[in-house]
């Protein structure tokens, strides 16, 4: 089964660098390009994890989170901030 991914990204070449790297990986990633479009890409794909990146200056803070779906709401568990070699490690699914 492959794991379906939501990133959340704003800058677009990033975005699409992310998304065809989790993509070469094996990943079904669904894109956004800010947090309105991230929930609605959480309610109708219904991904097990959603990938938020949030930068500020030169810093980038990767946080991840595994998701939870019910009819009303999107809730998740919060596994970040992290480094992106930690995000790598910890997005090894078996």
């Amino acid at each position: 089964m492959v794991t379906r991914i939501l990133l959340v990204e704003d800058n677009a070449d990033a975005r699409e660098a992310l998304r065809a790297l989790l993509e070469l990986d094996g990943y079904e990633v669904h894109a956004a390009a800010d947090g309105t479009e991230g929930l609605d890409l959480a309610r109708t794909k219904t991904p097990q994890v959603a990938l938020v990146v949030a930068a500020s200056g030169a810093t980038i803070t990767f946080l991840y989170f595994s998701v939870t779906f019910t009819e009303a709401s999107v809730t998740g568990e919060e596994y970040g901030p992290m480094t992106p070699s930690t995000l790598s490690s910890v997005m090894s699914f078996s």
